[in-house]
C-alpha cells in the first residue's frame, strides 16, 4: 500500500516544534531551579544550579540538530516548489479515474539523478470474474512519470488487466529505482507486484520500463524475484551483462534455490541469461549449475 514520503514542510516544521517544546522545558526548569536556589540560599548553603541548566541547554541543542537534520531531507524540495509523493499520487489517481479503495495500491519515488521528476505507479482495481470458483481476478496497472512542481503528466503507460491475481492474490506493489543501466543514457527502472497466498506463500514479481519518445514502455515482464512458502524460496538478484543484443544490455539473473524436507536441506542455484529481442527481454540460456549443500542432513 502506499508509503507516503515526509510531507513537504512537515520536516521543516519539526524544528519550530522541538524548539518551542525545549523554551517549554527550559522554562520550568529555570523557575524549579530558581525554587531550589532560594531554598539552599535560606538553609545557609551556596547555590551551584549551573550543571542543571548546562544539561537543559546541550538536550535542547540536540533536539534542535536532530529536528533540522530530518528537516534537511524534505527542505530543499520544499524550497524547490516540490508537491510531496502523497499530493502526486492523489492527483495521478484522481486523473486516471479512479477512487482509493480496498483493492487500489501505489507508490510514488522522486527521479533519482533529477528530482524534478517523479514516478508514480498505481496498480487496481482489480475486477471480479465472472466465474468466480475457476476465473482469476485481472488489475490494471498505471506508471506515470511527472513533473514534481505542477503534477503535470509527461510520459506514461497503461496496462489494463496485466495483473493476475489468482492463486497468488495481488496484495501491493512497489518502485525499484535501483540503478538499471542497460545502455549508454538509457536507465531502466522497476515495478515490483506483491501476491500472497492463502497460507504462508508469497511471491514478487519484476518488470522493467524504460522511457521511449513521449511514453513509458515496458521491457522486461513479470521475472519472478522471489517464491516460497514454508521455509522453501526462490530468491533472483539481476546484474548488467557485459554483452548486448538490440542496443540493450544482457541481463544476468542469478537464483538461488533452498528447499527443506525434513531436517535436510538443499541449497542451489544458477545463472540465466536474459536478451533484449527488440521488444521484450527473454530467457536465453541456463548456465553455471552449482549445489551449495544436496540434501545434507542436522
Amino acid at each position: 500500500m502506499h508509503s507516503p514520503l515526509l510531507l513537504e514542510g512537515e520536516a521543516v516544521r519539526l524544528s519550530t516544534i522541538c524548539h518551542a517544546v525545549c523554551t517549554g522545558i527550559a522554562r520550568r526548569r529555570g523557575m524549579m531551579a530558581e525554587k531550589r536556589a532560594w531554598r539552599t540560599r535560606a538553609k545557609g548553603h551556596p547555590v551551584n544550579s549551573f550543571g542543571g541548566l548546562l544539561g537543559v541547554a546541550l538536550w535542547c541543542c540536540s533536539c534542535a540538530a536532530w529536528a533540522e537534520d530530518r528537516a534537511a531531507g524534505e527542505a530543499p524540495r520544499a524550497a524547490a516548489g516540490y508537491k510531496s509523493c502523497a499530493q502526486l499520487t492523489r492527483m495521478v489517481v484522481a486523473r486516471v479515474g479512479l477512487k482509493y479503495r480496498p483493492n487500489i495500491y501505489s507508490d510514488c519515488r522522486r527521479w533519482p539523478e533529477d528530482h524534478a521528476y517523479s514516478l508514480v505507479a498505481v496498480g487496481g482495481p482489480c475486477y471480479e470474474p465472472r466465474d468466480r470458483g475457476t476465473d482469476p481476478w485481472y488489475c490494471d496497472l498505471n506508471v506515470v512519470l511527472v513533473d514534481s512542481r505542477r503534477g503535470r503528466t509527461l510520459k506514461s503507460v497503461f496496462e489494463p488487466d496485466s495483473i493476475t491475481s489468482d492463486a497468488m492474490r495481488f496484495s501491493g506493489l512497489r518502485l525499484d529505482m535501483a540503478p538499471y543501466h542497460l545502455a549508454p543514457g538509457v536507465r531502466a527502472f522497476g515495478v515490483r507486484l506483491r501476491g500472497e497466498g492463502v497460507t504462508s506463500a508469497s511471491n514478487e514479481l519484476l518488470n522493467l520500463y524504460v522511457e521511449q519518445g513521449s511514453g513509458l514502455r515496458k521491457v522486461l515482464d513479470g521475472l519472478t524475484v522471489r517464491i516460497g512458502a514454508s521455509g522453501n524460496y526462490d530468491i533472483t538478484t539481476l546484474a548488467i551483462g557485459g554483452t548486448a543484443h538490440h542496443g540493450l544490455a544482457d541481463l544476468r539473473v542469478t537464483t538461488i534455490s533452498r528447499h527443506s524436507e525434513g531436517k535436510a536441506k538443499e541449497i542451489s542455484s544458477y545463472v540465466t541469461t536474459y536478451i533484449y529481442d527488440g521488444r521484450l527481454y527473454k530467457e536465453e540460456k541456463a548456465f553455471s549449475p552449482a549445489t551449495a549443500g544436496a540434501l545434507e542432513g542436522r
